[in-house]
């Protein structure tokens, strides 16, 4: 696995040298870096995501960005931070749902959280 992730990593780092304001290669880096231990880079570039996406202009990218640092929270073992953020996404329009999260793998680490519990409950 960890070959996949340096893959993706010499390939995002490339697109965002073309590109370094898209949230998107930010977002996608952090998962990466996530994928390889490097939790503080990968929370960074999750939360740089945060700081370069447009809510207003394009609201499901945006919310996609902020389910992507959730993503990192979860793998970098940040689970209050996820467990925050995902508190905010079920409120906002978008694909993330209770069902989703029971039956998605990248939330399976938060099962046996109370918090998450009373997530997929409602």
């Amino acid at each position: 696995m960890r070959e996949r992730y340096e893959t993706a990593r010499g390939i995002i780092e490339a697109l965002m040298r073309a590109d370094p304001e898209n949230p998107r290669y930010h977002s996608a880096l952090g998962i990466v870096y996530a994928g390889l231990g490097l939790k503080e880079a990968a929370i960074r570039e999750g939360e740089r995501a945060l700081e370069l996406k447009d809510l207003k202009g394009e609201m499901l990218k945006g919310i996609g960005r902020i389910e992507d640092l959730a993503r990192v929270y979860v793998m970098t073992g940040e689970y209050e931070k996820a467990l925050d953020t995902l508190e905010y996404l079920l409120c906002q329009p978008g694909t993330l749902s209770p069902a989703l999260l029971r039956i998605h793998p990248d939330w399976k680490p938060l099962h046996g959280h109370p918090r998450f519990k009373a997530l997929i409950a409602e």
